[in-house]
């Protein structure tokens, strides 16, 4: 689907897209009718998994444990790659754990200001089994002061320094896998939050062995809606994974504080397609009033959103 905003198209998940991601966020009989919709009605699903299309690859652990939750028999190729997929990210996720577990150590040691972001605190606070969540790296919020102490820890563990700017600064292990540290949340364009704003509003998770500090879940929206990808084509199907979790598992979520931060950081009318996929098509708790005025197109643009069909 293709929704015209303000300034340019924001494209969102198609028709079959669609389908998939009920299938993996919907329980009992609409998730099972959407699995089995896709698979009816989707005449290549192996090509569209090869091309990848909008992060569908990511998705499979998921999509895999879906079908056993709904009681379904995938077999053939379809199967093989799915139960693959899921195998690999569990084996994949131990690994990934093991250097996780070695970082938020150091960091604890050396008493380094951290908050973890994106997939390792997704991963372990909304998602029912981490493995399903796919991780290529950590992100974590930080100082400045932080960097600098980071910049002498982590070569202890095995990490070696390849970047760093005004903002960030980035470390691989001689695994591949690579660090993020930040300054300042990636939605952050007009206002930066102070680290001990951002702290503060967050929360404590036990991940393996550490309690850690992670986003809020306003934050935490605006973060996963933010992702880069949405820039040139359209949000992957993981961050509706990620988003839709949250929402999910914060009953209590403050809509007004993240319009108003939204708006704040000029990213309301961008991302508010996204919010109206979530509750119109993957049932997300969206209060329809969200909609009502704070991210609809001020007078004089180029009018409401219009939806219309693509190709699978």
């Amino acid at each position: 689907m293709l929704v015209k905003g303000r300034k340019r198209l924001v494209e969102l998940p198609s028709h079959a897209q669609t389908l998939l991601l009920r299938a993996c966020l919907l329980n009992g009989s609409a998730g099972r009718r959407a699995w089995v919709e896709w698979r009816e009605k989707t005449q290549d699903p192996i090509g569209s998994i090869r091309r990848d299309d909008c992060g569908l690859r990511r998705i499979l652990p998921l999509l895999f444990l879906a079908a056993k939750n709904h009681r379904i028999e995938i077999g053939g190729l379809l199967g093989t790659i799915l139960r693959t997929a899921y195998v690999r990210e569990h084996l994949r996720m131990k690994i990934y754990s093991k250097i996780l577990d070695q970082v938020l150590g150091a960091f604890a040691a050396e008493q380094i200001d951290a908050v973890i972001l994106n997939g390792a605190a997704l991963a372990h606070s909304v998602y029912a089994q981490p493995r399903t969540r796919h991780c290529h790296d950590i992100d974590i919020l930080t100082t400045e002061d932080g960097i600098a102490k980071a910049q002498r820890v982590l070569p202890t563990i095995g990490f070696s320094q390849v970047i760093q700017d005004a903002h960030s600064a980035r470390f691989e292990h001689g695994s591949n896998l690579p660090v993020e540290l930040h300054t300042r949340l990636r939605y952050q364009r007009n206002v930066t939050s102070p680290f001990a704003t951002i702290a503060a509003e967050g929360r404590d998770q036990t991940i393996g062995g550490h309690s850690v500090r992670v986003l809020g879940p306003v934050n935490s929206l605006l973060q996963i809606v933010s992702h880069p990808a949405a820039q040139e084509r359209g949000l992957p199907l993981g961050a509706f994974c990620d988003a839709t979790f949250v929402i999910q598992r914060t009953p209590s979520l403050d809509w007004t504080g993240l319009v108003d931060r939204a708006r704040q950081q000029g990213l309301a009318e961008h991302i508010a397609p996204a919010f109206e996929c979530m509750r119109d098509f993957l049932d997300a708790p969206v209060p329809g009033w969200v909609f009502d005025g704070p991210f609809q197109p001020r007078s004089g643009d180029e009018g409401p959103y219009r939806v219309s069909s693509s190709s699978d």
